[in-house]
């Protein structure tokens, strides 16, 4: 979001074609949890004029914020033009080479849910590698100026530590390798946005794979996909590949980008699969679908659901993969990589069942939550808001057959579990948007 006075005073420049750039705004803020996920498209490129500089006109400061966006040209510009320490020494030591003292996380997808999860679990006060000063961290987006981006840097108050924002687009491979060659990141956490066209998620996957690849810095790749990928097989009705599955599209969409991160020729990896994300529960979040079938003018809230009555869902806060990532960066830089390197993670904080679900949220809005399972619906009687063909009720159909408790016994064996949000301070915290 840009003040009146902020977008008073900013100045444009027209870029050239395929250029990243760095952007730091420190005073901008909004709160945790405000968005939705960015989708990769319609990038604020090159054509279009970009603020390079802007001045806060408050007259209650004494000292001038300023934002500085820089686009690096060719070659690209180090970046201790940001303050950070050069890779080179004064000997002219190649600007490509990272010291093994200096580490640079990039964040992709800082403005979803996982990516501003993964931020702010990463300047956490309790996380101790970027205390130490050889620690940097940056995100990626493609709008620096949009509200999303903005609240990235309300976190740099409190930690004291700047976030640049990095400009650059999944479905252009000259962005992505020009923004890591300007950073020149050591570890990436990526977390791959699929839409309905999976064929294209794949691409913009493989774009970020092989733009990472080509930067010598990077030595550690951590990605995200979904519980249950690695155990596709598993599923009732896969059969070879999946071909006749429902959803059996992205089913290999995830797959295939976890296969193409471990044959990339990373020295790490690591693939987080979290579970059922509890942010599903929130229809503002869902660009308005209502994963719960909820209406508007139902006198008692009722769940409508093609779960089963026994049927037990693994949930996880999103922004809770932060807390994952985080735990791997530890693992890599303190631990020799013993616990995290070249391993997939399961995800989940708690499996319930729907009816369990419902007394939950009960509880939480003080008011009495029903539910109307599909498996009892007769013929004539109500209809449901999910039917046989929408893709959540695929999906929840799916939780029917296969059990995804098992990710609540991983993150227990990991160490994990008391650190991920419950599901009770999830729908307390958001108890307002249900």
């Amino acid at each position: 979001m840009v003040s009146p006075s902020e977008r008073s005073s900013f100045v444009s420049l027209d870029l050239p074609s395929e250029a990243p750039a760095f952007h730091q705004n420190p005073s901008a803020s909004l709160p945790l949890g405000s968005t939705a996920d960015e989708l990769p498209s319609s990038p604020p490129m090159a054509s279009s004029p970009l603020v390079t500089s802007s001045m806060s006109s408050s007259s209650s400061s004494s000292s001038m914020e300023s934002s500085l966006i820089l686009t690096p040209s060719s070659p690209i510009e180090p970046p201790d033009l940001l303050g950070f320490p050069t890779s080179s020494s004064s000997s002219g030591t190649n600007t490509n080479t990272i010291q093994t003292h200096q580490e640079r996380i990039l964040i992709l997808g800082a403005t979803g849910n996982q990516g501003r999860g993964t931020v702010h679990a990463l300047l956490s006060s309790k996380h101790r590698l970027l205390a130490k000063g050889n620690f940097h961290l940056a995100a990626l987006v493609r709008n620096p100026t949009s509200a999303a981006s903005l609240s990235l840097t309300s976190s740099q108050q409190s930690s004291g530590i700047q976030i640049p924002l990095l400009i650059a687009d999944y479905s252009s491979p000259a962005t992505l390798s020009a923004a890591f060659a300007a950073f020149l990141p050591t570890t990436i956490f990526f977390p791959p946005i699929l839409s309905d066209d999976f064929a294209l998620d794949l691409t913009y996957a493989q774009n970020v794979i092989s733009a990472a690849r080509q930067c010598s810095s990077v030595r550690s790749f951590i990605v995200s996909t979904a519980l249950g990928t690695d155990r596709r097989s598993e599923f009732k009705g896969w059969g070879k590949n999946g071909e006749w599955y429902p959803m059996g599209s992205y089913w290999r969409a995830k797959a295939e980008i976890e296969q193409r991160v471990k044959e990339a020729g990373f020295e790490s990896w690591t693939i987080i699969r979290p579970g059922w994300f509890l942010h599903c529960l929130v229809p503002q979040r869902m660009q308005g679908w209502s994963y719960l079938g909820f209406r508007e003018a139902d006198e008692v809230k009722t769940i409508r659901t093609s779960w089963r009555k026994g049927a037990k869902v693994a949930w996880v806060d999103a922004e809770d993969v932060g807390v994952v990532v985080r735990a791997v960066v530890e693992d890599l830089y303190e631990g020799g990589g013993k616990r995290y390197r070249n391993r997939g993670v399961d995800l989940a904080v708690e499996a319930v069942t729907v009816g369990e679900l419902a007394r939950k949220m009960a509880r939480v809005l003080g008011e009495e939550v029903k539910v109307l399972y599909a498996e009892e619906q007769q013929v004539g009687g109500e209809a449901m808001t999910v039917t046989d063909t929408y893709p959540i009720a695929i999906s929840q159909r799916w939780a029917n057959e296969f059990d995804t408790t098992y990710g609540v016994d991983a993150a227990r064996e990991l160490g994990l579990l008391g650190q991920l949000t419950t599901m009770d301070e999830f729908l307390e915290r958001n108890k307002g948007l249900l």
